[in-house]
């Protein structure tokens, strides 16, 4: 009878740890979740000030992007207006 008696409570002790488990798991993946959104956040800002800091600093893109109209650009520019425009969309899709 003892020994069915202590099988009983090991069995009940192992069910517990299990169910530690598996809430210590949860409390994990909410924890990582957390971190990768901190993460996409930040990763955000840099293509920002990498954008800003790309314009800022060639005055032949700036000036090429903030033209109004095309009438204005020969073919190059035009292809390199439309390339930079593309790329920058690209960054902010992702």
């Amino acid at each position: 009878m003892d020994m069915k008696r202590l099988n009983h409570w090991l069995a009940l002790v192992a069910n517990l740890g299990v169910i530690a488990g598996v809430v210590f798991l949860a409390y994990e993946l909410q924890q990582n979740n957390a971190l990768l959104v901190e993460e996409l956040r930040y990763s955000m800002l840099q293509n920002q000030k990498d954008w800003t800091q790309f314009i800022a600093g060639n005055t032949d893109i700036s000036n090429l992007l903030y033209v109004n109209g095309t009438q204005n650009l020969s073919d190059l520019e035009k292809d390199r207006r439309f390339g930079i425009l593309v790329s920058n969309m690209f960054t902010w899709q992702w």
